[in-house]
């Protein structure tokens, strides 16, 4: 046999092979990037319910000391309904979460109680730390790093990287997977990444796709022109970007002095 039949065989006998490293270039790349900012245009499309629109604010930073998170992260969000206000946040760092939404604000310190933030339930369904649970923290290039790599690690899903391919006119690579579980297709996902950076550029997600309760889930990023600048995620610092929300909505703070005309 000659090299070339011999290398077409073996290309022929493991056609994930080829994209492997490419996949694995994108991972190390969404899993190391130091500070992130974009704006995410996401919607909601569903078969029984109306549908919701939101715009949300992402903010992630590398955490390598930090073994229960792959980053530190600040997420805020708005609906059409609520341009003009924050609907709720989410922020992770160093063991302390904090989320609001429903006009109260919570807050989880792994000092005060570790469980909340360990993995739970078993092994046919885990539940992981409620940091890795954080509204809209999937869309975040460290969680669709850990997406990807369960989706190429996991036998119900089949799956497909382009390495070079365009998208609405943009240049790109594409990661592509499928899950079936009994023989019915329950969940589809597409991430488009930038060919240089790696980021992600467009996301789409069908959940029970053909189904009753079918749901497409579309996210589309847009990045600052200047170079993103991360500070420190603090309490204090998380303070100064939500004042009105930690000094009337706080577990400390939330009392009737301090709601008047409040819902």
């Amino acid at each position: 046999m000659n090299v070339k039949l011999q290398l077409l065989t073996l290309a022929c006998a493991c056609p994930l092979c080829a994209y492997a490293s490419g996949v694995d270039e994108v991972l190390t790349a969404l899993r190391g990037v130091e500070c992130y900012q974009a704006t995410a245009d996401y919607q909601v499309l569903m078969s029984l319910q109306n549908d919701v629109n939101y715009t949300i604010s992402l903010q992630s930073q590398a955490a390598p000391a930090d073994t229960l998170a792959p980053c530190s992260y600040i997420l805020s969000w708005h609906t059409d309904n609520s341009t003009d206000s924050v609907a709720g946040f989410c922020a992770y760092s160093n063991g302390n979460m904090f989320v609001f939404r429903g006009d109260r604000m919570q807050e989880y310190h792994y000092a005060q109680n570790p469980a909340i933030f360990l993995k739970s339930g078993t092994a046919a369904a885990p539940l992981p730390g409620i940091q890795m649970r954080g509204q809209f923290s999937n869309l975040l290039p460290q969680f669709i790093a850990n997406d990807i790599e369960n989706a190429v690690n996991d036998h119900r899903y089949t799956w497909e990287f382009t390495p070079d391919t365009v998208v609405s006119g943009q240049n790109c690579s594409v990661f592509k997977a499928e899950m079936t579980v009994n023989g019915n297709i329950c969940r589809e996902i597409t991430y488009a990444f930038n060919r240089e950076s790696h980021m992600p550029l467009f996301s789409e997600t069908e959940n029970n796709p053909g189904a009753l309760a079918e749901q497409t889930i579309l996210c589309k990023y847009i990045y600052p022109q200047k170079q993103p600048v991360c500070r420190p995620i603090t309490e204090q610092m998380l303070g100064s970007i939500f004042p009105h929300i930690f000094e009337l909505y706080r577990e400390s703070t939330f009392t009737i002095t301090n709601l008047p005309s409040q819902p």
